[in-house]
């Protein structure tokens, strides 16, 4: 008997993906992307998430935003309707914060390049 592909047992990205698993998702990031939004800035759900949601829309358990927004104004945007705001990773241009039970790490559009 053959070993399986490596590979063979990892999820599979879903050709569609499930609407409501989305809309779901978009409604928990509303609040925050709308104080960006609101304050002039673009706010994209991105990271661990969207791969999650083309893997079959597995729950949440934080939500990673990014944004043309600096560190300083992401915090004036959230601070009034977040449960905790943390500064943590603000050198590299991310703040985090608590709203609802939801963490979210919201940071600064940023481009990187690694020299393998």
């Amino acid at each position: 008997m053959s070993d399986p592909a490596p590979g063979a047992d990892a999820p599979q990205p879903t050709t569609r993906l499930d609407q409501t698993a989305v809309s779901r998702v978009l409604e928990m990031a509303r609040p925050v992307a709308e104080r960006l939004t609101d304050a002039g800035h673009r706010a994209y759900v991105v990271g661990g998430l969207v791969r999650d949601l083309h893997l079959g829309g597995q729950p949440p358990h934080d939500i990673d935003i990014t944004t043309d927004a600096q560190p300083a104004d992401i915090k004036a945007a959230v601070a009034p309707i977040a449960d905790d705001v943390w500064s943590q990773g603000e050198r590299f241009g991310t703040i985090g914060c608590r709203l609802d039970g939801i963490d979210f790490e919201i940071t600064t559009h940023r481009s990187e390049a690694y020299d393998p």
